[in-house]
This record gives structure tokens, sequence and C-alpha cells, in this order.
């Protein structure tokens, strides 16, 4: 499973869904966390030359995400999670060190 990952520094994940201009991808499978890819995005919300939510932004979010199970960020509004929800994408509200967090889910992935 391809998980999508919002981090300023690419080691912890420390931002908003909304504020990323990147993603980073990490494909879990097996035993193994391996890094993918770098995609990048325009912010969805907080751009100075646009205020608010752009739907056509938005639109281009998700599917630059649509390959993935889950998202990581350390935050996201309400309205996104359900979005994110309904296209089978699972946001997770979550702040750490990148490696360590997604061999958490990868251990929890294999206990079930």
């Amino acid at each position: 499973m391809k998980i999508a990952v919002a981090s300023t520094d690419g080691k912890m994940i420390n931002q908003h869904f909304g504020h990323a201009d990147r993603f980073m991808i990490f494909e879990l499978s097996g035993s193994a966390v391996q890094f993918v890819e770098i995609r990048r995005c325009p912010p969805l919300c907080g751009a100075s030359d646009q205020p608010g939510h752009s739907d056509e932004v938005m639109e281009e979010r998700m599917r630059l995400i649509g390959d993935c199970g889950a998202v990581l960020c350390a935050r996201i509004g309400y309205g996104m999670q359900r979005e994110l929800a309904a296209r089978r994408i699972r946001p997770v509200e979550v702040a750490g060190f990148i490696e360590d967090v997604l061999h958490r889910l990868l251990e929890g992935a294999q206990r079930k």
C-alpha cells in the first residue's frame, strides 16, 4: 500500500494537509518500507494569492494522492477528512518521525 506523508523536512510528519506543497510517497509491503517519490502540489489553503480553498486545487491534490491508501499529516480539517474517506484514502493525524510512524503502521498491518 502507498502512503502519502506531509512533511516540511523529510524527517518529521509536521505539516497540515492543506498547507503541504508536496507529499512524500512511501510503499509498505511485506515487512518493508520503501521511499517512492516526492509529488509536488500547490497549497490548498493559506496561499497569499488564493485565500480559502480552491475546488480545482483540491481536485488536483486528490488526483495526486489518489493511489494512496492513507495520508499522514500533523493536522487536517474535517471537510478534507470526509473527502479523503469518500475516496477510500484514510486520513491520519499524527506527529513524529516518518520512519517510526510508518514502521508502526506496518507492524499493525502485519498483526491483522
